[in-house]
Protein backbone atom coordinates (compact mmCIF):
# COMPACT_ATOMS: atom_id res chain seq x y z
CA UNK A 1 0.00 0.00 0.00
CA UNK A 2 1.43 3.34 -1.10
CA UNK A 3 0.98 6.06 1.49
CA UNK A 4 0.02 9.55 0.09
CA UNK A 5 1.26 12.70 1.54
CA UNK A 6 -1.16 15.14 3.31
CA UNK A 7 -1.13 17.83 -0.23
CA UNK A 8 -2.11 14.79 -2.40
CA UNK A 9 -5.19 14.08 0.37
CA UNK A 10 -6.35 17.47 0.20
CA UNK A 11 -5.79 17.89 -3.75
CA UNK A 12 -8.45 14.83 -4.15
CA UNK A 13 -7.08 11.99 -5.81
CA UNK A 14 -4.82 10.39 -7.87
CA UNK A 15 -2.90 11.48 -10.45
CA UNK A 16 -4.65 9.29 -13.77
CA UNK A 17 -3.83 10.29 -17.03
CA UNK A 18 -5.83 13.59 -18.67
CA UNK A 19 -7.17 14.52 -15.38
CA UNK A 20 -6.99 17.45 -13.71
CA UNK A 21 -5.44 17.11 -10.32
CA UNK A 22 -6.00 19.48 -7.52
CA UNK A 23 -9.07 21.48 -6.10
CA UNK A 24 -7.51 24.77 -6.94
CA UNK A 25 -7.23 23.67 -10.53
CA UNK A 26 -10.56 22.80 -10.76
CA UNK A 27 -11.54 26.08 -9.36
CA UNK A 28 -9.63 28.06 -11.63
CA UNK A 29 -11.09 26.24 -14.90
CA UNK A 30 -14.20 26.72 -12.94
CA UNK A 31 -14.08 30.58 -12.42
CA UNK A 32 -12.65 30.82 -15.92
CA UNK A 33 -15.02 29.41 -18.17
CA UNK A 34 -18.01 30.67 -15.82
CA UNK A 35 -16.21 34.30 -16.28
CA UNK A 36 -15.85 33.90 -20.37
CA UNK A 37 -19.39 32.36 -20.22
CA UNK A 38 -20.92 35.47 -18.74
CA UNK A 39 -18.62 38.01 -20.55
CA UNK A 40 -20.62 35.69 -23.72
CA UNK A 41 -23.88 36.39 -22.67
CA UNK A 42 -23.30 39.90 -21.69
CA UNK A 43 -22.24 40.83 -25.56
CA UNK A 44 -24.86 38.80 -26.72
CA UNK A 45 -27.48 41.05 -24.98
CA UNK A 46 -26.15 44.09 -26.37
CA UNK A 47 -25.45 42.91 -29.65
CA UNK A 48 -29.05 42.18 -29.99
CA UNK A 49 -30.12 45.36 -28.23
CA UNK A 50 -28.31 47.61 -30.68
CA UNK A 51 -29.42 45.08 -33.49
CA UNK A 52 -33.37 45.33 -32.20
CA UNK A 53 -32.67 49.55 -31.95
CA UNK A 54 -31.65 49.62 -35.42
CA UNK A 55 -34.20 47.92 -36.91
CA UNK A 56 -36.94 49.45 -34.92
CA UNK A 57 -35.42 52.64 -35.51
CA UNK A 58 -34.47 52.48 -39.60
CA UNK A 59 -37.02 53.27 -41.89
CA UNK A 60 -40.08 50.94 -42.50
CA UNK A 61 -39.44 48.56 -45.50
CA UNK A 62 -40.50 49.51 -49.22
CA UNK A 63 -44.51 48.91 -50.04
CA UNK A 64 -47.13 49.04 -52.93
CA UNK A 65 -50.24 49.23 -51.09
CA UNK A 66 -53.71 48.44 -53.26
CA UNK A 67 -56.30 51.32 -53.02
CA UNK A 68 -58.21 49.00 -50.61
CA UNK A 69 -55.37 48.93 -48.04
CA UNK A 70 -54.86 52.08 -47.88
CA UNK A 71 -58.39 52.73 -47.52
CA UNK A 72 -59.80 52.95 -43.43
CA UNK A 73 -59.05 54.30 -40.33
CA UNK A 74 -54.93 54.60 -39.78
CA UNK A 75 -53.94 55.52 -36.03
CA UNK A 76 -50.84 57.90 -35.88
CA UNK A 77 -48.63 58.29 -32.39
CA UNK A 78 -50.17 59.73 -29.81
CA UNK A 79 -53.43 59.27 -30.51
CA UNK A 80 -53.96 61.22 -33.67
CA UNK A 81 -56.33 59.38 -36.39
CA UNK A 82 -56.57 59.30 -40.49
CA UNK A 83 -59.80 58.49 -42.09
CA UNK A 84 -59.24 57.77 -45.56
CA UNK A 85 -62.28 57.13 -47.39
CA UNK A 86 -62.62 55.45 -51.30
CA UNK A 87 -64.37 58.37 -52.64
CA UNK A 88 -61.13 59.92 -52.68
CA UNK A 89 -61.75 62.33 -49.12
CA UNK A 90 -59.55 62.01 -45.93
CA UNK A 91 -59.86 63.80 -42.33
CA UNK A 92 -57.02 63.92 -40.19
CA UNK A 93 -56.81 64.53 -36.75
CA UNK A 94 -52.97 65.14 -34.96
CA UNK A 95 -51.45 63.18 -37.42
CA UNK A 96 -48.15 64.25 -38.58
CA UNK A 97 -47.84 65.86 -41.64
CA UNK A 98 -51.01 67.75 -41.79
CA UNK A 99 -50.14 70.94 -39.37
CA UNK A 100 -48.78 73.05 -42.38
CA UNK A 101 -45.16 72.34 -41.77
CA UNK A 102 -43.40 69.09 -43.03
CA UNK A 103 -43.71 67.08 -40.04
CA UNK A 104 -46.00 69.31 -37.73
CA UNK A 105 -49.08 67.24 -36.22
CA UNK A 106 -52.75 68.86 -37.28
CA UNK A 107 -55.65 68.82 -38.51
CA UNK A 108 -57.05 69.02 -42.33
CA UNK A 109 -59.36 67.51 -44.63
CA UNK A 110 -59.85 67.33 -48.06
CA UNK A 111 -58.92 64.77 -51.45
CA UNK A 112 -56.39 61.87 -51.63
CA UNK A 113 -55.01 60.04 -54.26
CA UNK A 114 -51.48 57.32 -54.35
CA UNK A 115 -48.54 58.01 -56.25
CA UNK A 116 -45.07 57.59 -55.89
CA UNK A 117 -43.11 57.99 -52.42
CA UNK A 118 -41.42 61.40 -52.11
CA UNK A 119 -37.81 59.71 -50.41
CA UNK A 120 -36.93 56.85 -52.96
CA UNK A 121 -33.58 57.40 -52.73
CA UNK A 122 -33.46 58.43 -48.60
CA UNK A 123 -35.56 54.75 -48.06
CA UNK A 124 -32.47 52.53 -49.39
CA UNK A 125 -33.11 52.75 -52.88
CA UNK A 126 -36.35 50.87 -52.93
CA UNK A 127 -39.65 51.80 -55.00
CA UNK A 128 -42.13 53.11 -51.95
CA UNK A 129 -45.59 54.32 -53.18
CA UNK A 130 -47.19 56.80 -51.42
CA UNK A 131 -50.44 58.75 -50.85
CA UNK A 132 -50.69 62.22 -51.25
CA UNK A 133 -53.12 64.89 -49.62
CA UNK A 134 -55.12 68.23 -50.55
CA UNK A 135 -56.72 70.10 -47.98
CA UNK A 136 -55.87 73.43 -46.72
CA UNK A 137 -52.03 71.98 -46.74
CA UNK A 138 -50.34 69.55 -49.07
CA UNK A 139 -48.82 66.50 -47.30
CA UNK A 140 -47.65 63.09 -48.42
CA UNK A 141 -47.01 59.48 -46.34
CA UNK A 142 -45.11 56.74 -47.96
CA UNK A 143 -46.36 53.59 -48.03
CA UNK A 144 -44.49 51.03 -46.08
CA UNK A 145 -44.36 48.02 -43.89
CA UNK A 146 -42.97 47.10 -40.50
CA UNK A 147 -42.60 43.51 -39.08
CA UNK A 148 -45.50 42.16 -41.69
CA UNK A 149 -48.31 45.04 -40.61
CA UNK A 150 -48.74 48.27 -43.20
CA UNK A 151 -47.71 51.28 -42.44
CA UNK A 152 -47.95 55.41 -43.81
CA UNK A 153 -45.24 57.16 -42.65
CA UNK A 154 -42.57 59.85 -42.81
CA UNK A 155 -39.24 61.34 -42.09
CA UNK A 156 -39.76 63.75 -38.98
CA UNK A 157 -36.95 66.56 -39.37
CA UNK A 158 -34.42 67.29 -42.22
CA UNK A 159 -33.99 64.39 -44.89
CA UNK A 160 -30.17 64.87 -43.27
CA UNK A 161 -31.89 64.07 -40.17
CA UNK A 162 -33.41 60.33 -42.00
CA UNK A 163 -33.30 58.74 -38.17
CA UNK A 164 -36.52 59.64 -37.09
CA UNK A 165 -40.19 58.24 -38.38
CA UNK A 166 -43.48 59.15 -37.74
CA UNK A 167 -45.77 55.86 -38.64
CA UNK A 168 -49.55 55.26 -38.94
CA UNK A 169 -50.67 51.78 -38.43
CA UNK A 170 -54.12 51.06 -39.90
CA UNK A 171 -56.85 50.15 -37.26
Amino acid sequence: MVKRGASEAMQGGEDRPGSVVGARGRRTVGCVGGGFLVLLVVVLVVVGLVVRHRVRTGPPGSAQLSRAEVVGTWIAPRGGRLEIRGDGTFTARRVCGFGGGDWTSGSDAGTWHQGGGEWLSIAGGAHTGGVSFVGRYESELDEGERAGEDVLWMFVGTPEESHRYCELRKR
